[in-house]
């Protein structure tokens, strides 16, 4: 960001990245501003992403202990004594934090910050429904919404007096993209 801790508020962000290296990291953790405001993103169930020596601020944050975190392989015993369980993987997503190694797993580290920070979530398809199509953050969540929408559309058009043909939709055939 480009404006100091005292002249901002994490309500005024949506989504968090902590960088790697080892200089930025270190002196964010060394900061309780700093350590506060990435304490609030997890507190507020905001979407963190953190690179190489970044989950150094989260272990500062007390935000480690119960999560999968992937980071720079000199974190790995940071992260088991603050209680993580540490990941050797490209890219790892647990709940609202992503979280990568080193910088050559960039391209997979984006994809995934870029799907938490668009808040991707299952969407569903009912093509036999004219495009009828919900989203949510589960599959049987998405297959409720539809159901939803479709019982709202029937009610509005019975309040309109128009007449419901009989129809049966399957929702097998529900096409499904995450």
């Amino acid at each position: 960001m480009d404006v100091s801790l005292d002249k901002t508020k994490p309500e005024n962000f949506d989504a968090l990245l902590l960088p790697g290296g080892v200089i930025n990291p270190d002196k964010l953790r060394m900061d309780p501003k700093a350590v506060s405001f990435v304490k609030s993103f997890f507190t507020a169930n905001k979407p963190v992403a953190a690179i190489c020596h970044g989950p150094w601020t989260i272990i500062e944050a007390d935000q480690a202990r119960g999560r999968r975190i992937a980071s720079w392989p000199s974190l790995k015993t940071d992260l088991r004594n603050a209680g993580a369980e540490w990941i050797d993987q490209e890219s790892v997503v647990d709940g609202n934090l992503v979280s990568s190694r080193k910088p050559d797993d960039i391209p997979a580290f984006n994809r995934a910050m870029i799907d938490l920070f668009s808040g991707s979530r299952t969407k569903v398809c009912c093509p036999s429904l004219q495009g009828c199509y919900s989203q949510g953050d589960t599959y049987e969540q998405a297959i409720e919404n539809i159901k939803d929408a479709i019982r709202l559309h029937v009610q509005d058009r019975l309040a309109d007096g128009e007449e419901i043909p009989q129809l049966s939709v399957s929702l097998s055939t529900v096409e499904i993209a995450v």
